[in-house]
């Protein structure tokens, strides 16, 4: 692959498949069942108290993809996706209700400020306000999609007519429901994906990275390698570092400062070309 075309890659590596675009597409389905919308609800998520420590439920969140990876119990795309919803938030629950949430980007938000863990509780970092959804509300796809994308969260827990915790659904669970008529809908990438991609370099240290994801509101950033050409600049993609990279990190209880990007991206980078049809993509 030449220089040019992997530059036209890096506008692709951060599709933005939150756009409202795509979501209205997508949930464009014909005659979901009922059944099919609750097979969208990922039951026992993680729960933890509000006086559990940081660190506890830090551990807990790696260690549930690491027990699943060990045990190789994933048979499914859905369920690696509930895989990823599971380790991707706790839910904190007092007396048998909802009062908080903890997800990768409050992880990355401690890390970038260098908050020690040790002497944090979840209660103290959570988000108390947690938008919720009654399960027998939970009749429309579009609804449930909406509600997300209109609150900027990316988990929306469950609960029964006690306002006890049933599970929670995510953008990707919803979308996996759609039925593969719908999928023919999809748009081109080209359509949806964002172009303002935030990039590093390899020798960057974890923490600018952690500080540089907090700084500019982003699940991922880059890692990209400066082309031979001196006259034409060009951002070559060799690896990227998400949210789930840096919960990972702080599980193994590593110093932030003491690595650099290019020990912990994920590589090599999958691209997808402009014209690629989200289907192609999902």
């Amino acid at each position: 692959m030449s220089a040019s075309q992997m530059q036209n890659d890096i506008d692709l590596i951060t599709y933005n498949l939150n756009s409202q675009k795509f979501l209205e597409v997508n949930a464009n389905v014909n005659a979901i069942t009922p059944l099919e919308l609750k097979s969208a609800i990922i039951r026992e998520p993680l729960i933890v108290s509000p006086d559990t420590m940081v660190i506890d439920v830090i551990a807990k969140m790696s260690g549930v993809r690491l027990c699943c990876n060990t045990t190789r119990t994933v048979k499914s795309k859905l369920d690696e996706l509930y895989l990823e919803a599971l380790s991707s938030c706790a839910v904190v629950v007092e007396n048998g209700q909802v009062i908080g949430i903890i997800v990768e980007k409050d992880v990355v938000r401690l890390s970038a400020q260098q908050q020690s863990f040790d002497c944090l509780v979840a209660g103290k970092v959570m988000l108390p306000s947690v938008v919720t959804m009654g399960e027998s509300e939970f009749t429309d796809l579009f609804f449930a999609i909406n509600l997300l994308q209109q609150h900027h969260i990316p988990h929306l827990p469950i609960l029964d007519g006690q306002k006890h915790l049933v599970g929670i659904v995510t953008k990707e669970t919803l979308r996996q429901i759609c039925r593969p008529m719908d999928l023919l809908r999809l748009p081109q990438v080209t359509e949806v994906m964002n172009r303002d991609v935030i990039c590093a370099t390899p020798d960057n240290s974890m923490l600018n990275i952690a500080q540089q994801k907090v700084d500019c509101c982003v699940s991922s950033i880059a890692i990209v390698e400066t082309g031979e050409s001196p006259e034409i600049p060009q951002k070559i993609p060799v690896g990227i570092i998400t949210d789930r990279d840096l919960v990972q990190f702080q599980a193994l209880g590593l110093k932030l400062e003491s690595y650099t990007a290019k020990a912990v991206m994920s590589t090599p980078v999958l691209a997808v070309k402009p014209e690629d049809s989200l289907k192609k993509v999902q």
